[in-house]
């Protein structure tokens, strides 16, 4: 390493060297080059006079002196603390809050988020807080004897670890008092542990009092309580039910506990341009957040109006640098806020210029490490995988240099699924030869001997020989006598092949990298793998065997699908149309080749338990339709489809059940829920929503030019369920002065029991019991004839195979004529 230990950018190439362990990686624009350091010339590092590292600190925090107590008290011991508690309660703020009133009690305090980091990562930054390092991240046995002895009070945000990765980092920190967040009791014994509970009573009043900027009334006092009750004194959930009732052009009147599920989507549907595109922008980066520095460069326009006015509405949260959505919010109002592809393709460009800055540092990269992952998922969604590759392209060399190594894998993993998708040989020839840099240096040999095998035979085929050289050179001085298997001349003799590696997605080795494989250890959403076995395995697209070449076979397509709503699924074979991976979303399909009469198992192993109750349901499978496990037999082309019980996957196993046709000896798919329409035939309407746990909020969002649309919604045969409708504060079509909400009424028709649109002109509600499939309609006044067409059944029938216990009935469509 050079003694400095500096970081140079020139010419737009990025220049270490940077050590890790007894490596060092000298990084430019154009590949990582790796060398052996001997151990007299690592760097020493020195340890800081004071090694304080504090969060920005929460505004106007209130109703926590109590908890605030006990942590002190703890601390005093010397004892180690654990928080936990639901999302949105107050888990950050108050461990922020924290960080000021130890470090003002004379501790030296290290605050240190976790969220898109694993253990080794959050180590590192401990590190680097307490030493000055000289760009060098130590082996695990010296990092441990580097902070043994250092004492320090931690604070760690959101510690979500599995066991064996929370122990690593309480046993390498042996000399500090640890305190640290998390939603679920961790199973570390030492210290002690409490649950962080909603507000109080009068908290809770004094919180919806300052979202309405107003006292309560003594009329509201009954409603505020029944919030209370419901919220379970949850500050976020709080803060939303008060900020509906407090915007301008509102009711002023508080939400009632059924309407709590719905408070989310219905502010988003009043918010501004500008406070859309800071949302989109952190709905892309999840838990992650965005520095403020960045988002000044995305959202250039009336940003911080923005940025205060989504936090009063609990839409986003603060965090110590910048902002993150909030931490309840699901998959449903990311894809409601996604951009364009447009103006994906403009926020990528935009983030590539502001990391281009002369300014930037490495840290600045992998902090935005899950803005970026992200932002290549919208945009391989898009149709625009050659922008994710310029943009993960742009990002990976600088944050080699941050020595963060699973944001670097992340941005790499991203960047290599982009380059297929993109058919970008040479930036696939990158990013594999960087991921087995990764592996190479964290200890993985022999996936970064097969990564390395795969980045020369790629160049080679480009005709870069220098970088194909270059790369064996480095394997044999490295690792001599290590190297990957020959994938033409494997022996047909020899044992069969390690069937672990075989089921990995192409392109891993078998090993994971902290990417959507290894995103559910960091905080990222619930990630799985589809996996085969038997002789499925034998033969994948093109003939390989993800890493066996068979000559000659006589091979039939299996097209397996993935549609899911729960978790983000890597799958092998090669990509089908449109591929999408999200956090906590797959909708993707792909084939492969097995040899024809070949048979075997299909499965998702996710790397966490699934939401409670909620399984996978297989489709196309030898056991029937929705079957609970799956095996196949490759005897002609078939679809394999795959998804979950979860209801949020209703219309998943819908399309499933249609793209899968049952065999003659299939057992039925048993049913899963009675469906329920709800024609929308009122533009004044903000959407619909259900008190049925699982159901989305339906926004008022028709296809351009339709004159209405509906909303379905998926139920347990029986259920009586009460559903509402609110009216917009403007209409979206109409010009300002033919607007008169004080004449418009909403009501639902086709209920069991319905409100008074005379008396309740903001709302509409309706409670129905739904047994079998029921159509209901949506009108506003002057759109009678539109209900009275659906109850006179003029409109077109529902399609002819409709799900297990509906009754067909009208359905919205274009009118007749």
């Amino acid at each position: 390493m050079g003694e400095s230990g500096t970081r140079v950018w020139v010419g737009g190439d990025v220049h270490g060297p940077v050590v890790v362990g007894d490596r060092n990686i000298t990084v430019t624009g154009d590949r990582s080059v790796v060398t052996v350091v001997e151990a007299g010339r690592r760097p020493e590092p020195r340890l800081r006079g004071d090694a304080t590292l504090l969060p920005r600190r929460p505004e106007g925090m209130f109703g926590r002196t109590q908890q605030l107590g006990v942590l002190a008290e703890v601390v005093s011991r010397g004892g180690s603390v654990q928080v936990h508690g639901e999302a949105g309660v107050g888990k950050s703020t108050l461990l922020r809050e924290a960080a000021h009133t130890l470090s003002g009690q004379g501790r030296t305090v290290v605050y240190v988020p976790t969220t898109g980091r694993d253990a080794e990562d959050v180590l590192q930054e401990v590190f680097e807080a307490c030493y000055d390092t000289g760009g060098y991240r130590p082996g695990r046995t010296e990092l441990r004897r580097l902070l043994a002895a250092v004492e320090v009070c931690l604070l760690v945000d959101d510690l979500e670890f599995p066991a064996g990765e929370l122990e690593l980092v309480m046993n390498t920190v042996a000399a500090a008092t640890v305190v640290f967040t998390a939603r679920e009791p961790s199973p570390w014994s030492e210290g002690q542990a409490f649950q962080l509970a909603g507000f109080a009573r009068d908290d809770a009043f004094a919180l919806l009092e300052r979202g309405l900027n107003r006292p309560l009334y003594a009329r509201e006092l009954p409603a505020a309580q029944a919030l209370w009750e419901a919220t379970r004194g949850v500050p976020l959930r709080l803060v939303r039910a008060a900020a509906l009732a407090g915007r301008p052009g509102g009711t002023g009147e508080l939400p009632k506990p059924a309407e709590l599920d719905s408070l989310l989507p219905a502010i988003v549907e009043t918010l501004d341009p500008a406070e859309r595109d800071v949302a989109a922008v952190l709905a892309l980066a999840g838990a992650n957040g965005v520095d403020g520095r960045a988002l000044v460069a995305l959202v250039p326009d009336g940003l911080a109006a923005a940025c205060r006015r989504l936090a009063a509405f609990g839409v986003s949260v603060p965090t110590e640098r910048g902002h993150r959505l909030a931490p309840d919010t699901g998959p449903e109002l990311a894809d409601a806020l996604r951009p364009a592809p447009a103006e994906l393709a403009a926020l990528a460009d935009r983030l590539r210029a502001w990391f281009a800055e002369p300014d930037r540092e490495p840290a600045d990269i992998t902090e935005h490490a899950g803005l970026v992952a992200g932002l290549a998922d919208a945009l391989v969604a898009a149709d625009r995988a050659r922008d994710a590759v310029a943009l993960t392209r742009a990002a990976a060399p600088r944050a080699a240099l941050a020595l963060r190594m699973a944001a670097w894998g992340r941005i790499l993993d991203r960047g290599k699924a982009a380059a297929e998708r993109a058919g970008d040989r040479r930036g696939l020839a990158y990013f594999t030869h960087e991921l087995a840099v990764r592996d190479l240096v964290t200890g993985r040999r022999v996936a970064a001997a097969a990564g390395m095998a795969a980045a020369v035979a790629l160049w080679r085929e480009l005709g870069d020989h220098d970088q194909a050289d270059l790369t064996e050179q480095t394997q044999q001085a490295l690792d001599p006598g290590l190297t990957a298997p020959d994938p033409v001349t494997a022996d047909p003799g020899a044992a069969a092949p390690d069937t672990a590696s075989m089921m990995s997605p192409p392109g891993t080795g078998g090993v994971e990298h902290a990417g959507i494989a290894g995103a559910g250890k960091a905080g990222l959403g619930l990630t799985g793998k589809l996996v085969l076995g038997g002789g499925l395995v034998a033969v994948a697209a093109g003939g390989t065997a993800f890493g066996l070449r068979t000559a000659g076979a006589d091979t039939v397509p299996v097209h397996l699908r993935v549609d899911t709503g729960v978790i983000s699924v890597q799958m092998p074979g090669e990509p089908e149309g449109r591929c999408v991976r999200a956090p906590s979303r797959t909708n993707c399909t792909t084939v492969i080749k097995p040899a024809k009469g070949k048979r075997g198992p299909v499965a998702v192993q996710p790397d966490g338990p699934l939401p409670t109750g909620v399984r996978f349901v297989y489709y196309g499978c030898d056991q029937g339709p929705a079957a609970a496990s799956c095996t196949v037999r490759a005897d002609r082309e078939k679809t394999v489809c795959i998804t979950t019980t979860s209801p949020r996957d209703a219309s998943a196993r819908q399309e499933c059940a249609r793209r899968t046709p049952p065999g003659p000896n299939a057992r039925p798919a048993p049913p899963t829920g009675v469906p329920l329409e709800v024609i929308v035939a009122a533009g004044w309407a903000a959407g619909v929503s259900i008190d049925v746990p699982g159901q989305p909020y339906c926004p008022n969002t028709p296809a351009r030019g339709a004159v209405v649309f509906s909303c379905r919604f998926v139920v347990p045969a029986g259920t009586t369920a009460r559903l509402t409708a609110r009216r917009r504060d403007r209409h979206p079509t109409l010009a300002d002065h033919l607007q008169d909400t004080g004449s418009v009424r909403l009501a639902l028709i086709g209920c069991d029991d319905i409100s008074n649109p005379l008396e309740t002109p903001a709302v509409a509600t309706c409670t129905v019991t739904v047994r079998t499939g029921r159509v209901l309609c949506l009108e506003e006044t002057g759109m009678r004839n539109i209900c009275s067409a659906v109850a006179a059944g003029q409109w077109p029938k529902l399609p002819a195979t409709p799900p297990p216990g509906f009754t067909p009935g009208p359905y919205s469509s274009p009118p007749p004529g």
